[in-house]
C-alpha cells in the first residue's frame, strides 16, 4: 500500500507541480539565458554562442536560430506522418490505430492486448504496453492528463515544440527479437546537411539502456554517446542500405536530423525526426568526440545571415 501511494505522489508532483515550475523559469529566464545556464551545469564549462564549434554548443544555436517554416510539423508526432507520405513512404509508416484531442476519449476497453501511446507534442511522452492486463491504467492516466496540459518547450526550450497541438495518438507495439515485452533495437541515423554520417543502435531501452555507434560500414566507432556499449554482437540489418536511403531523404534540406528506424524481420518502420537529441545536453565519451562531431554540422550559412541583421 505504502509503494502505491509512493508512486500516486510522485506522480502527481511530475503531472502538476513540475509543469508550472517551468512555466515561472520561462517568465524568468530568456531562451538563450536557460540554454546558457543549462549547459553550465551539464557539462561544466560555458557555452559559446558567437563561435560554436562542438556538437552541443551547435545544437543549442540551432535551436535558437533555425526556425524554418515547417520545421515544427517534424517534431508532431502525427503530422510528421504527413510529411514521410510526401517522401514517398508511406509504407514504412507504423500502424496507427487512433487519433485523440483528449486523454478521456481514450477507451482503456477498447485498446488491442498491446499498444504505444505517444503525446504528439513532446518527447518521451510515451506509454509502451506489451501486455494490456498487466498495465496500472489509473497510474498512466495520470501520466497522460499531466502531460496534456504542459508544453514541451519550457522544458528544452526547443522551440518546434512551442506551437504543437497537444494530442494523443495509438500505434501498433512493435515487439522485440527476445520474446514478448521487449524493445526492438532502435537505429538511429545521423545526417548532416541530408546525408547519412553514422548510425546509432540503442537496446534494453528499459532495462539496462545501451547504445552502440557505428559507421555507414558497420564499423563500431571508439566513442560513446550518453550511453555505454553493449558487449552484444549487433548484426548489421540485411535492410540498412535502405535504412540510410530513408534516411537521406526523410533529412533531406536539413541542417542536421537524427532518423529513427525499426527493422521488423527485415521490414523498416518508421519511428521519428530528432532534430535536437538530448535537447543538445547529452555527453560524448571521450569528450574531445563533442568536436569531431560538431565538425560535421555546417552552419556557416546561418550564422552569416544572422550576423548581417
Amino acid at each position: 500500500m505504502q509503494n502505491f501511494v509512493t508512486e500516486k505522489a510522485s506522480v502527481w508532483v511530475k503531472s502538476w507541480i513540475k509543469p508550472w515550475y517551468y512555466r515561472i523559469s520561462a517568465v524568468v529566464l530568456s531562451d538563450e539565458q536557460f540554454i546558457k545556464k543549462k549547459y553550465k551545469k551539464s557539462f561544466g564549462r560555458e557555452i559559446d554562442l558567437n563561435n560554436p564549434r562542438t556538437f552541443t554548443e551547435k545544437i543549442q544555436y540551432l535551436k535558437l536560430y533555425n526556425r524554418p517554416t515547417g520545421l515544427s510539423r517534424l517534431a508532431d508526432k502525427y503530422e510528421v506522418r504527413q510529411y514521410v507520405k510526401e517522401q514517398g513512404l508511406e509504407h514504412i509508416l507504423n500502424q496507427l490505430y487512433g487519433v485523440y484531442e483528449r486523454v478521456e476519449e481514450l477507451k482503456f476497453d477498447q485498446l488491442p492486448d498491446a499498444f504505444v501511446i505517444k503525446m504528439t507534442h513532446g518527447s518521451s511522452w510515451n506509454i509502451i504496453c506489451p501486455d494490456k492486463s498487466k498495465l496500472k491504467w489509473d497510474t498512466e492516466l495520470s501520466k497522460l492528463h499531466g502531460w496534456q496540459k504542459e508544453n514541451f518547450y519550457f522544458h528544452t526550450r526547443e522551440w518546434v515544440y512551442k506551437q504543437i497541438r497537444p494530442r494523443i495518438i495509438v500505434e501498433k507495439y512493435l515487439g522485440g527479437d527476445r520474446g514478448a515485452g521487449t524493445p526492438l533495437n532502435d537505429y538511429k541515423i545521423y545526417c548532416f546537411n541530408g546525408k547519412p554520417d553514422f548510425i546509432g543502435v540503442d537496446l534494453d531501452r528499459y532495462t539496462d539502456h545501451r547504445r552502440n555507434l557505428y559507421d555507414l560500414d558497420w564499423s563500431l566507432l571508439p566513442w560513446q554517446y550518453n550511453f555505454q556499449n553493449t558487449d552484444r554482437i549487433i548484426p548489421k540489418p540485411a535492410c540498412l542500405d535502405e535504412m540510410l536511403e530513408i534516411a537521406q531523404k526523410l533529412s533531406r534540406g536539413l541542417i542536421f536530423a537524427r532518423i529513427d528506424l525499426y527493422a521488423v524481420q527485415d521490414k523498416i518502420i518508421f519511428g521519428e525526426v530528432t532534430l535536437s537529441p538530448g535537447s543538445g545536453f547529452n555527453k560524448f565519451y571521450p569528450d574531445e568526440f563533442d568536436l569531431r562531431v560538431g565538425e560535421k554540422i555546417d552552419i556557416s550559412s546561418l550564422f552569416d545571415s544572422l550576423k548581417k541583421k
